[in-house]
């Protein structure tokens, strides 16, 4: 490695997920944020352990694809975590993670752990007009940019269900 590189990874230490595990072979995406700001893209995942459980710590991961810079992954700073789409764990076992979104703390946001040993798989529910719904994607439209933008409406996706029918609910704050 560069000097000029193991310098960079000294100064700005990567998070328990590193970029180089970005996206992860072994990571679950849940659901993903789009906002009208520009094509970049919030992604939500997990893991699941050696033993087929979610980690009890640091159980849901978030980054940006920065579509605007060739697909590059980023992760959040600390600001995005402290007060926009970081997570509020509210309860995290081996076969379930509820959450809220620190700007969102109004809907939970269920992980559920599917299928039989050897084979699970992860998914994403949330109230989507009045019903539990898998979640696919939120998508905020706002005013405004920079690090107080307004937001106007927050559409809220579920993934097609059997039918191939998408549930949209529209929340205005």
């Amino acid at each position: 490695m560069k000097p000029a590189a193991l310098l960079l990874l000294t100064l700005f230490p990567l998070s328990a997920w590193s970029a180089s595990q970005l996206p992860s072979p072994d990571a679950m995406r849940l659901f993903t944020i789009e906002r009208t700001e520009n094509a970049n893209e919030l992604v939500y995942e997990t893991k699941l352990t050696p033993s087929g459980g979610f980690p009890l710590k640091k159980p849901i991961h978030v980054y940006w694809i920065m579509k605007t810079k060739a697909g590059a992954i980023e992760e959040l700073t600390a600001l995005e975590k402290q007060k926009a789409y970081g997570v509020v764990i509210e309860k995290a076992s081996e076969s379930e993670v509820v959450f809220t979104l620190k700007a969102f703390k109004q809907r939970k946001i269920k992980v559920k752990r599917m299928g039989l040993p050897g084979n699970y798989k992860a998914a994403a529910y949330t109230q989507i007009n009045d019903e539990e719904k898998e979640l696919d994607r939120l998508y905020i439209v706002h005013t405004g940019s920079g690090l107080l933008p307004k937001v106007t409406k927050i559409d809220i996706f579920s993934k097609p269900a059997a039918n191939g029918e998408v549930e949209k609910e529209a929340l205005v704050p």
